[in-house]
């Protein structure tokens, strides 16, 4: 009788991705993440509900033309876009790269282990604990923040769609940072690129609706919208599907590339 043979595919993931996590949750970094995202975009906007709304001009103007509410949302959203796809980057520009030059990543591949698994552990390491840390405990205490404030009722069902609109845009870059890990010779080209797509997008994002509708800019705007209550535009699974195909293609490519790479 023939038995059908495991794939190889994912040789030795369980172990690798058990390897990637105690980096995040196996050494101080977890808590140190946390409480940097947590005090960055809470404390902002902590700041914009609570302390901004007193504060007045020496004519006397209020120093916001916004509600608390309004503000508070454009700030959190608009700034935790724009954080955290910088922060990842910089967060994972050396997960590939670094290995490959310490010869880390050529040890690790001497055992039975597949290439693909090596990159699907760093991969899903990371994805979950970015989202975790730098996505759901922020969040999580935005919307206690804009409960507590009374600035505006928080629509819940908008505002897990706007969050997950920026969990979106964040993968996107944490892929494409770890794509270019594989591609790029050196760090400052993995660095450079993937925040050069990021910095080309604040600048158009808006004016070439072509681009617009297959890249993941427009999303922290959709974002900000969405989270003030307004209805989700038709149109926004356009960017969502681009962002999606994005990252799946990123992965592709990361793990044919890394087949094909000399350790």
């Amino acid at each position: 009788m023939n038995l059908i043979q495991p794939s190889q595919a994912l040789l030795g993931f369980r172990p690798l991705f058990a390897k990637e996590t105690r980096k995040w949750w196996g050494t101080n970094r977890w808590w140190v993440q946390a409480l940097l995202w947590l005090v960055l975009l809470n404390g902002v906007l902590a700041m914009t509900l609570f302390v901004l709304p007193g504060l007045t001009t020496p004519e006397g103007e209020a120093v916001m033309s916004d509600t608390p509410f309004e503000a508070g949302m454009q700030v959190f959203f608009g700034l935790s876009a724009m954080a955290l796809a910088i922060g990842v980057a910089i967060l994972t520009q050396d997960e590939i790269i670094g290995e490959k030059e310490a010869g880390t990543a050529a040890w690790v591949l001497s055992k039975p282990i597949s290439r693909s698994a090596f990159i699907l552990s760093k991969v899903t390491a990371h994805a979950i604990s970015v989202t975790v840390l730098m996505i759901l405990l922020p969040v999580t205490g935005a919307y206690i923040l804009f409960t507590f404030s009374g600035a505006g009722e928080v629509l819940l069902i908008n505002y897990v769609i706007a969050a997950a609109l920026i969990l979106l845009h964040t993968l996107f870059y944490l892929m494409l940072t770890l794509m270019m890990g594989v591609l790029a010779t050196s760090r400052g080209i993995v660095l450079g690129v993937s925040l050069g797509f990021f910095l080309i997008g604040q600048l158009v994002a808006g004016f070439l609706p072509v681009l617009d509708f297959v890249t993941p800019w427009l999303l922290p705007n959709i974002a900000v919208g969405v989270g003030l209550g307004g209805i989700v535009p038709e149109w926004t699974f356009l960017p969502v599907l681009a962002s999606l195909g994005w990252i799946l293609v990123f992965l592709f490519i990361t793990i044919r590339q890394f087949k094909r790479t000399e350790l």
